[in-house]
């Protein structure tokens, strides 16, 4: 059977992607925000995302079309907890939470 793994090619995500997100939102959206999950507890690197916590925001169209355009995002899908998933950013996927009540980390 053949070794498909060669054919994923998901960017892996790195702190200072992460730091710079964080600091665009900072400074554009909220100085609440804080990365949340493995970035949160001090992970160097992640194969998946990079989520962010924004307390302080309304989830609306507006936010939605704001952060798309600041992340750059090619696309951007609402989750099944409320939040927002930017794909494909300058940053890397990006996983906006406005609560961590439900989050399992």
């Amino acid at each position: 059977m053949k070794n498909y793994q060669q054919f994923i090619t998901e960017k892996l995500h790195t702190k200072k992607d992460a730091d710079n997100a964080l600091d665009i939102i900072h400074k554009n959206i909220s100085k609440k925000a804080t990365l949340i999950g493995g970035f949160g507890k001090g992970k160097k690197t992640s194969d998946h995302d990079i989520d962010i916590l924004i307390p302080d925001v309304n989830f609306n169209k507006s936010f939605k079309e704001k952060m798309t355009k600041l992340l750059n995002a090619k696309s951007v899908e609402d989750t099944d907890w409320g939040g927002l998933y930017f794909n494909d950013t300058d940053y890397g996927d990006v996983d906006i939470f406005y609560t961590t009540k439900d989050f399992d980390y």
